[in-house]
This record gives C-alpha cells, sequence and structure tokens, in this order.
C-alpha cells in the first residue's frame, strides 16, 4: 500500500446532483463531508475535477458544492464510469495524479464503476467511505466492499487530509487548521 501523497493526488467528485442527493440513505451526511473535501482539497491545491450524471434530467451539482468547484473541472456524463467520457479522462491526463481520492453517488453504480475503471488504469484508488452514499445502505455496504476486494482503498475525509499533511507544523497545516477546528 503507498501512502497518499499530495503532490500527487487528484480528488474526484462522482453525481452530487440534488436530484439524486435528496433520495440517498443519508444526504446531510454526505453534503457535509463532500463539502470538507472540496475545502481541504482546495485548501491543499489538490485538483478537483467533477462529474455530473446527465444534467438535462437530474440537473447540476449541488450548489454548496458548485461555489467550491472550477466550473472548467465538471462534465457532464451519461455513462456510470467517468473514465468512459473522454473530456473527463482528458482533463484527469493533464493533471498526472496517481492516486485517485473518489467520493459521490451512488456508490454501488457510479462511484463503483469509475473506482474500477480507474484500478484498471493503474491509479491508486481511494474511496472516501463518510462521502459516499446510495438510497439503500447495503448497496452502499456492497459497493465498498466490492471496491476493497478490487484493490481500493476505503478511508474517511480526515483519514485523507492527515495523510496528505503527514505532519503538525507544517505551512499546509496552519493552512489547513482553520477548516478542521
Amino acid at each position: 500500500m503507498e501512502k497518499l501523497e499530495l503532490a500527487k493526488s487528484a480528488v474526484i467528485m462522482i453525481d452530487m446532483q440534488d436530484k439524486l442527493l435528496n433520495v440517498m440513505n443519508s444526504p446531510e451526511q454526505i453534503l457535509e463531508q463532500s463539502v470538507r473535501m472540496l475545502k481541504y482539497s482546495n485548501a491543499l491545491n489538490v485538483p478537483v475535477l467533477a462529474t455530473e450524471q446527465y444534467r438535462k434530467g437530474l440537473g447540476e451539482s449541488n450548489p454548496q458544492l458548485l461555489e467550491l468547484l472550477k466550473p472548467e473541472n465538471v462534465y457532464e456524463k451519461i455513462a456510470f464510469s467517468a473514465f468512459e467520457c473522454s473530456d473527463f479522462k482528458d482533463a484527469l491526463n493533464r493533471i498526472s495524479a496517481r492516486s485517485l481520492v473518489i467520493f459521490g453517488i451512488e456508490a454501488h453504480i457510479c462511484v463503483c464503476q469509475t473506482a474500477l475503471d480507474a484500478l484498471r488504469a493503474g491509479y491508486d484508488v481511494r474511496v472516501v467511505a463518510d462521502a459516499v452514499d446510495s438510497r439503500l445502505p447495503s448497496n452502499r455496504q456492497l459497493a465498498l466492499e466490492k471496491m476493497r476486494q478490487a484493490g481500493a482503498i476505503i478511508e474517511s475525509t480526515e483519514s485523507v487530509l492527515y495523510e496528505w499533511l503527514g505532519a503538525a507544523g507544517t505551512p499546509e497545516f496552519k493552512a489547513i487548521l482553520p477548516l478542521v477546528k
């Protein structure tokens, strides 16, 4: 298992659109942890790419999340895996990340298929369990187990953050401190 390195990471937010979010098992928790993940990523200058599934029918990402994203880094898709979206893949290739930190909805569909494709493509995949959800808790749990069995590392928002930081007293730690208090 590799250590998650800040300079070699990218964050992938999957389909955090209100029409989907509102029917999840734990929408408030997922939104709260997703906001945290984006704030941490932005404070540490970790590149973030986001997808939106079938925008015409499902709308845009949640407004709280959209304000934390660069509009040019939000990609519409109709396939379940983000890796089936050529614009997304091109953007990911420009970043040159080694590790992908993935969160979003639904765990057993778009998150899982994206994570599995990322593993097949050779990425170190981290799935942020407290920022991943499905309508049914059993689907979420099965998806997390499937991704783990396939080689993804299942983590929490805070474990990702502190692995990126590595130590207290650094400029990065000082920049993030107001966000974790």
